[in-house]
């Protein structure tokens, strides 16, 4: 937990979610690169990103999410639940174009999958 951060992961058959409330920028940026380096582990398949709570993303976080998919491999990240100042950020930065961003968990599962 960071000040400006909580993160959360659930776990279930190679797929993990994480759950991100608050912001993801350059006080948290290393908070949230710990936490994926110490909880993505060689038993995860893919990752759901669940950013229905995450009000704020800078580039410092849309660092974070690149490495994120370096460690996986694009085809196997997916966002969801985006808000829209934060779907703006991803979209002006062309996210959209190599990572599946979708409304729901189950949309973004199907699109990994």
């Amino acid at each position: 937990m960071s000040n400006n951060l909580d993160l959360f992961i659930e776990k279930a058959a190679g797929v993990y979610t994480i759950y991100a409330d608050g912001r993801l920028d350059s006080s948290t940026t290393d908070f949230f690169g710990s936490f994926c380096e110490e909880k993505v582990d060689d038993n995860c398949e893919k990752v759901l990103l669940n950013f229905e709570k995450l009000e704020f993303l800078s580039s410092a976080g849309l660092r974070n999410i690149i490495m994120l998919t370096r460690k996986l491999s694009e085809s196997n990240v997916a966002i969801y639940g985006v808000q829209p100042a934060v779907e703006d950020v991803l979209n002006v930065c062309g996210f959209a174009v190599f990572l599946k961003i979708e409304k729901t968990a189950e949309e973004a599962l199907a699109a990994i999958s």
